[in-house]
Order: C-alpha cells, then structure tokens, then sequence
C-alpha cells in the first residue's frame, strides 16, 4: 500500500488549540481545566513558573504553561513564537481573561494607578490580541474577551476601572465588525461579581493605596466609602462559581452562531438594566443604595 499522502497525514495530526490568558486564579484556571480535561490543547498564560507547574499536574497532558506578563511585550512575542512553533496545532481561539481591579474616588485616585488599570485591562489585551491574529487568521477562529459588566455600567467609586473595561467593549465592537469579512468570530463575556481571589487581591491593594493617600483627602468620602464596600461584600457573597464563567466561554468557544455578548451572573443581569434606565432614574437608584446625597 502507497503511503498517505502527506497533506492528509498532517490534516489527520492536527489539533484544536486554544490560549487564555490570565490563568493562575479565577476564571482563567477554571476554564483552562475544563477544555483541557475536555480534549483541546490549551496554552495557559500564567505569571510565575509555579502556578503553570501547578495547573499542568492538574490538568493533563492537554495544557502548555506560558510564563509571561501580558504587559511585556517581549514575553508577548515569546508566547506567539512558542505557540506558532507547536506541531501539528491549529490555533482555534484566544481568550483575553488576565485583568487587574482598583477603586477609589477618581477625585483622589493616583494618575498612576489610572494608567496601571488601562494598560492591563485594554492595552495588555488588545496587544496580546494584534500579536495572535495572524494565526486566527489562518484558522478563521474566535477572539473571545473577557471583560466586565462594569464594562457596561460604571459605578461610584470604581470609576477607573470601569473605564478599562468600557475601553475593551468598544475595541470589541470595532474588533467584531473589522474581522467580520476574515471569519473570524469576536465575543464578549461579561461577568458580575465572581467568587474568586480577584476580590480579595483588589480590597487588599485598595487599602494599601488608601493608607498612601493624604488622610484629609478621604475624610469627606469615607461614609460613602464604607457604604460601597459593604455592598461589595454583599455582592461578593453571593458571587457565581468561575467555573459558571468558564462554561459561558466553552459554549462561545464551539457555538455555530455565538452571540456577540455573554452576560453572566443574576447581578450583572441586573447592572445591565441598571445601564439602560435613563440617568436620573439610574443615578436616584445608584444613589439611593450608597446612601449619596445630591449636595443641593
């Protein structure tokens, strides 16, 4: 018998891959665990070469670790150049996830931390994807952004970074339009509140950036400041599991007509129509529940 020619025999050998960023905690671990358990070769970002250890035992044989900070540039590219270098893989997707959270009044938030949140949250992202389209250009894959519904609703105090994540939903909805003629899909996911260490990281460096403010500046906020943190701890409570997240991304991920936008989560259900009352009623409602006056 002749040998198989050898178009089909690289056909028959190649493999859906998909790479997620943001993958030592949360909603990217979660995902990444259950399309690599699920079959798909999952390159995973992860920051220290423990945590990508650590989700490689976890996960099989299915998962490739990718040490970088999505941030860097240079590891960027070194992501991009490992994962074009894999045999046999047909690149499927790429999961925008990895994001930072402040709050603050924006009256007194650091410039700094500003800039911080919009290079991680938008440009980071948006980096990571211009480096990996060519190869979703030749699989007519899928670019599926994990955002925020704070991305849709901007609430006190979390100002900034909701500002990063209105940022991403519109280079999204360029991003869907532009890719369009290319087949290539652009999705959304927009969680609410989720049970994960990303809260926790976030009260932690909030407060420490608190204690470096001059103390009369957070005078006049902070009845208000400890309404809204109150109402975080609420929210955080009754919190989805990631792993609710992850399969919204699993179902975007191999849906024949995914929707543009995923909404997760009963409280960025209800963020959602908070963001399309008209602003008096919106603001009346906001205000209301954070106990914020008008000043007249």
């Amino acid at each position: 018998m002749s040998a198989a020619p050898a178009a089909l025999v690289t056909e028959h050998l190649q493999r859906d891959a998909v790479l997620i960023t943001g993958c030592s905690s949360g909603i990217g671990e979660a995902t990444a665990l259950l399309l690599a358990r699920g079959g798909m070769l999952v390159f995973a970002n992860v920051r220290r070469a423990e945590d990508g250890e650590a989700l490689a035992r976890e996960a099989g044989d299915n998962l490739r670790p990718l040490v970088f900070d999505v941030s860097d540039a240079d590891g960027i590219e070194r992501a991009r150049a490992a994962v074009a270098a894999e045999p046999g893989i047909v690149l499927r997707a790429v999961v925008n996830n990895a994001g930072i959270g402040s709050a603050g009044p924006l009256e007194i938030l650091p410039l700094d931390e500003i800039r911080k949140l919009m290079e991680i949250n938008y440009i980071a992202p948006l980096a990571v994807t211009k480096a990996f389209l060519p190869l979703l250009h030749e699989s007519r894959g899928r670019l599926i952004n994990v955002t925020s519904i704070a991305g849709k609703f901007a609430a006190p105090f979390g100002g900034a970074y909701a500002a990063s994540k209105f940022a991403y939903e519109a280079a999204s909805d360029a991003l869907r339009l532009e890719l369009a003629p290319f087949g290539i899909r652009v999705i959304v996911v927009e969680p609410g509140a989720i049970k994960t260490k990303f809260w926790e990281r976030g009260s932690a460096a909030a407060e420490a950036m608190a204690a470096k403010l001059p103390a009369a500046a957070l005078v006049p906020y902070q009845p208000y400041l400890e309404r809204f943190r109150a109402v975080v701890l609420d929210s955080v409570q009754k919190a989805i599991a990631p792993e609710r997240v992850a399969a919204t991304i699993a179902k975007a991920l191999v849906a024949a007509r995914p929707r543009a936008r995923y909404v997760v989560g009963a409280d960025a259900r209800l963020q959602l129509v908070l963001a399309r009352l008209p602003e008096p009623v919106r603001d009346a409602v906001v205000r209301r529940a954070l106990g914020l006056g008008t000043g007249a």
